[in-house]
């Protein structure tokens, strides 16, 4: 596994900050501001993704959806300020490892980020 974590949120501010948790980690966090950035990037050389799930456009649940469908699942954990347990399991059941509630712990992302993007 990669040690580059994807992060995918349309909030700046909220991309600086996961961001330079998972410096401070060790990793190299690169950051974007909608899906389709991400798919351009290449997703599948990402450890990990975090994503936020309610954004402009497309959503971190059509994220799952379009990896999904390609066959080749990386680890997607979602990010919300507006948690919803249906959601969550909706999320859980087409893929994601996690469903973070925000303002996020700094605790919880540097474990979950330790289990699925080790060295």
């Amino acid at each position: 596994m990669s040690k580059t974590v994807a992060i995918l949120d349309d909030d700046p501010l909220s991309c600086e900050a996961l961001s330079s948790l998972l410096r401070a980690d060790g990793y190299c966090a690169l950051t974007f501001g909608s899906v389709n950035d991400l798919l351009r990037s290449g997703p599948e050389r990402f450890g990990c993704i975090f994503s936020d799930i309610w954004m402009e456009g497309q959503t971190g649940i059509d994220l799952l959806e379009i990896l999904a469908g390609q066959g080749n699942m990386p680890v997607v954990i979602l990010m919300t300020a507006r948690f919803d347990r249906d959601q969550a399991a909706h999320a859980m059941e087409i893929g994601a490892r996690a469903v973070l509630e925000k303002p996020l712990s700094a605790e919880r992302v540097s474990e979950l980020v330790a289990l699925y993007c080790p060295e």
